[in-house]
């Protein structure tokens, strides 16, 4: 304790310094419950068939990729990394959707609260999970990529930099994907109908985010549609008010993020100016991050607003 801490304490009185144990001691309490639920939640994600099966999944598309497949040009570690982010997506939304439909739906949830859990710490504690199961697939696939890339002598051509900074925005998503499929989750509350709608609209989200970068990848001029190999405009590209609605969509959507990532590791800057909204000279997708904080707080506090007026009978 540091000397401004004692000389408070010392000038308290005795009811003032009870009362300030009492605070301190619920602090503790509070906190140690929270990680007591989080810790409960936590793993029961982390033995779901659901975040198991994503594993899998991952490991063998990164195989499929890296191992299994024969490029007639020279490939870097960083085309494969990010790759995965769709199915880490998919995979936060049907867990949320499962354990909190369960919860609800069965009133197991009662039980928690009558152990003295508030809403509040199950509403945390789940979004928590969801944020760290994204975090720990993304490692796992990251982990795995270079473990790949290694074994089958890949170059490396991107800055740490630039890795770490694309690394954060790709958990940053991850948030936004788990307090999102939350509150959505508690919103519907009905276990299958929960898992049906997060699930779909997640599938939903995930296909549009996948036209808008398919849109946006496109260059102005390409050979595809010459008979002769010379360039010609490409009738797939888009520009003027419809280009800034598919920027706009990509800034705002951790789903189009989460197909956009792998493009954004090494990106030149013409393109990155080329689909961005805002912060188009930065270099690096800063607008990712400001959207998808904004996004994570407003979602945030709007299901908490809605939980605690909630009725669990």
């Amino acid at each position: 304790m540091n000397p401004w801490s004692n000389f408070i304490l010392m000038n308290l009185s005795h009811r003032e310094l009870s009362d300030w144990h009492r605070q301190c001691a619920m602090r503790m309490k509070k906190e140690d419950i929270m990680k007591q639920l989080f810790h409960i939640e936590w793993k029961r994600r982390l033995t779901s068939a659901i975040y198991l099966g994503g594993m899998i999944l991952m490991i063998l598309y990164d195989l499929s990729g890296m191992a299994w497949t024969r490029y007639g040009y020279e490939v870097s570690i960083s085309y494969f990394l990010f790759q995965t982010l769709p199915i880490i997506c998919l995979c936060i939304a049907i867990n949320t959707a499962l354990v909190i439909g369960q919860e609800l739906d069965h009133r197991t949830i009662n039980n928690k609260l009558f152990c003295g859990y508030s809403k509040q710490d199950f509403y945390k504690a789940e979004v928590l999970a969801g944020l760290l199961e994204g975090a720990v697939m993304q490692l796992v696939d990251i982990a795995v990529v270079l473990a790949l890339g290694i074994i089958c002598r890949y170059s490396w051509d991107v800055s740490v930099l630039e890795f770490l900074a694309n690394l954060v925005f790709a958990i940053l998503l991850c948030g936004t994907v788990s307090t999102l499929s939350t509150v959505l989750a508690i919103a519907i509350g009905h276990g299958v109908f929960s898992l049906l709608v997060v699930s779909g609209l997640t599938i939903l989200f995930l296909y549009a985010g996948h036209e808008t970068v398919h849109t946006l990848i496109q260059p102005p001029k390409a050979t595809w549609f010459s008979a002769d190999g010379s360039e010609r405009d490409n009738p797939l590209y888009v520009e003027g008010p419809l280009r800034t609605l598919h920027e706009a969509h990509l800034s705002a959507s951790p789903f189009a993020q989460a197909y956009y990532m792998p493009y954004a590791i090494g990106e030149e800057e013409e393109d990155k100016r080329s689909t961005s909204l805002i912060f188009a000279g930065f270099p690096y997708h800063l607008e990712f991050a400001i959207f998808d904080l904004a996004e994570v707080v407003l979602l945030f506090y709007a299901g908490s607003w809605y939980f605690r007026k909630m009725d669990l009978a």
